[in-house]
């Protein structure tokens, strides 16, 4: 069987390339793959390699050859570079020079050679790199923690893109487009692999055992073992046999507070101790359980994630939910908790994403000391995200089918958030206003960056308005270099077309009088391709030849506060007079508008006020979208001129 590519090779390149003088600490859970990935990179990378392990006997020597090294009487000279002559007895071949790398497995074994990681940096033309699975070890007194002299990188379990390199199909991953646009077998294709990916993780043995056999139960028994391996390894670091117990009662219970704790909890010590102990904390269980839970913390088995309180980022409440790092290892401990399919589904679907946006606050590319969720209004967000790109705020959230979520269309609609993403199992991407849809599978690619946009619904009146001058067209087509954005509906193409709601009578059929003019057609033709404006889907209706089997209508959720808006205008509607359909377009427009976080350009008054009542400054006509892109031509103009 070929080798599992790592993408942490690329890393430790770059690292020998720009080579700072420290040491490097390369940490990872047990059984990720460090100890082959560093020796590989070794190997091929440097002319002299030199291993040593910890917790085997070439530690034990190493630290013989220390002794021997280090020997010394009062009144005699001292050793110059002891630590320089302890490499020569341990390895012959040992030179001091940038094309050796002497590599130190599990250095959490012995705090000697830990304290010494400051000397290697700093005494050393070698390169060392340091590794260990329990690190979490290091912060007792007796091991000197090197500040300064040490870069770190993390090797986790196997990305799904690491995964699809293995299966051979990671050229498809990123061929595909976010927004659907790309051949749909390919989604397709990628979705089952993903799908495989959620069942059993990505600890290298568990992924070369589905390879060998494509048996993802046989995979299952893999992942057991490496738990039993952890837990076992953890207890030589524990002296209470109660701790010692606890290490394998927590792991389960963490899934079962996974499950229960959707809202978060700002205690979590005291949420498992109800669940472990079946009673509230005391001083000593309490004690017992952070330490526990700081072990696999450190020993990154689990993460945790923080509350931000009704969408301000500046009021976040750290470590309320947790995590695994690995998606096999989650969806091991929820069948040990006896979730039903369709909530494990939606909490590993969640944990697959929590862990990308982890790999982004730690590159500090979103803020956070981990990914955040969000509390709102009684409602909860799945992920909350703060871009240190642009300062722009972005809803997430996770769906395994087509659901939508409430919480983060009020937090677009109350200007909490600029964007809302909905990952979902069941879609091929698309964006339409403020709302981008994207395969949850390919969250990987996604970089939020999107740059702060206004978004504009254009009605018929507007159309009107701005066709009937030359002036205002060439004004909001300059509107485009300002990032503002138009949309419409397909409602809006039957007006202009003359076909408007005005002209239905009781039967549903329109009643025109006379066809638009040709030359008008032709300039609302014009106007679309010049302000790329894009067509969204409005709610379905009853109204006869109007709803489309295609898929592109939506459903109006009548408890939102756009559903209770389209009622509002559509009630309007006389049912006995000869036009009974005659507010009904401007509710799917305004609807539309709301839904989709645009503000809505309409010349209609009676409309605008409407709007306007339940969503604050969401309507404006069409002058006053024309005076603010005047007043952004003159600042502009402002600035180029000094």
């Amino acid at each position: 069987m070929k080798d599992l590519k790592r993408d942490i090779y690329e890393s430790l390149l770059e690292w020998k390339k720009n080579y700072s003088g420290k040491v490097l600490e390369v940490e990872g859970a047990r059984q990720v793959g460090k100890t082959y990935i560093i020796s590989k990179f070794a190997r091929e990378n440097y002319k002299n390699c030199i291993y040593i392990n910890m917790v085997q006997t070439t530690g034990r020597d190493f630290l013989a050859c220390l002794d021997a090294a280090e020997q010394w009487k009062p009144g005699e000279i001292r050793v110059e570079k002891p630590i320089h002559k302890a490499l020569e007895l341990f390895d012959k071949s040992f030179i001091d020079t940038e094309e050796t790398i002497i590599f130190i497995d599990e250095i959490q074994e012995s705090s000697r050679v830990f304290s010494l990681i400051r000397q290697f940096a700093r005494e050393f033309q070698a390169h060392f790199i340091v590794t260990g699975s329990y690190l979490g070890r290091v912060a007792e007194k007796e091991y000197f923690l090197p500040a300064g002299d040490l870069d770190t990188m993390i090797l986790n379990t196997l990305s799904f893109e690491e995964f699809l390199d293995a299966v051979g199909k990671r050229e498809v991953y990123n061929r595909l487009d976010l927004y659907g646009g790309s051949k749909l077998e390919e989604y397709e294709e990628i979705k089952t692999i993903y799908k495989i990916y959620c069942q059993i993780g990505g600890y290298p043995a568990v992924v070369k055992k589905y390879l060998e056999t494509s048996n993802v139960q046989e995979t299952q028994k893999e992942i057991g073992g490496i738990i039993r391996i952890f837990v076992q390894e953890s207890e030589r670091y524990f002296d209470d046999i109660l701790q010692m117990n606890l290490l394998e009662q927590l792991l389960p219970a963490i899934a079962q507070l996974m499950l229960k704790e959707k809202k978060g909890s700002s205690d979590l010590v005291k949420e498992l101790s109800k669940i472990v102990f079946h009673e509230d904390t005391n001083r000593v269980t309490k004690k017992s359980i952070n330490h526990a839970i700081a072990w696999f913390y450190r020993s990154h088995i689990i993460g945790y994630c923080g509350k931000v309180n009704e969408g301000n980022i500046l009021d976040v409440i750290p470590n309320c939910r947790f995590y695994f790092c690995d998606i096999g290892v989650a969806l091991y401990f929820l069948n040990i908790a006896g979730a039903v399919p369709s909530d494990i589904e939606g909490i590993v679907n969640e944990n697959f994403v929590y862990l990308y946006l982890k790999k982004q606050a730690e590159a500090m590319a979103i803020a956070g000391n981990t990914p955040m969720f969000a509390s709102y209004k009684n409602g909860e967000l799945d992920f909350f995200v703060n871009s240190r790109t642009n300062f722009v705020n972005y809803a997430i959230e996770v769906k395994a089918g087509k659901n939508q979520g409430k919480t983060a269309m009020q937090m677009l609609q109350d200007g909490k958030v600029s964007y809302v993403y909905y990952l979902k199992g069941d879609t091929y991407g698309g964006c339409a206003g403020r709302i981008i849809t994207i395969p949850i599978y390919l969250i990987g690619r996604v970089i939020f960056d999107r740059e702060p946009a206004e978004f504009f619904m254009l009605d018929s009146t507007a159309y009107n308005h701005i066709t009937d001058s030359e002036e205002y067209i060439e004004i909001v087509k300059k509107s485009i270099n300002f990032n503002f954005h138009y949309c419409s509906t397909r409602i809006q193409d039957m007006e202009l077309s003359g076909q408007g709601a005005k002209t239905y009578n009781k039967e549903c059929i329109s009643v025109r009088k006379s066809e638009m003019p040709k030359e008008q057609l032709k300039k609302f033709f014009m106007l679309d391709e010049e302000l790329q404006i894009k067509r969204l889907p409005e709610v379905a209706t009853a109204m006869l030849n109007h709803s489309r089997l295609d898929g592109t209508n939506r459903f109006l959720a009548p408890s939102s506060l756009e559903g209770k808006l389209y009622k509002c205008i559509v009630n309007r509607n006389k049912l006995n007079s000869s036009r009974p359909f005659s507010y009904s377009y401007d509710a799917l427009i305004a609807e539309a508008a709301m839904h989709y976080g645009c503000i809505l350009v309409t010349d209609d008054k009676e409309l605008r006020d409407i709007v306007n009542l339940t969503f604050k400054n969401r309507a404006i006509s069409t002058e006053t979208l024309i005076g603010n892109i005047k007043k952004l031509i003159s600042r502009q103009k402002v600035i180029s001129d000094k």
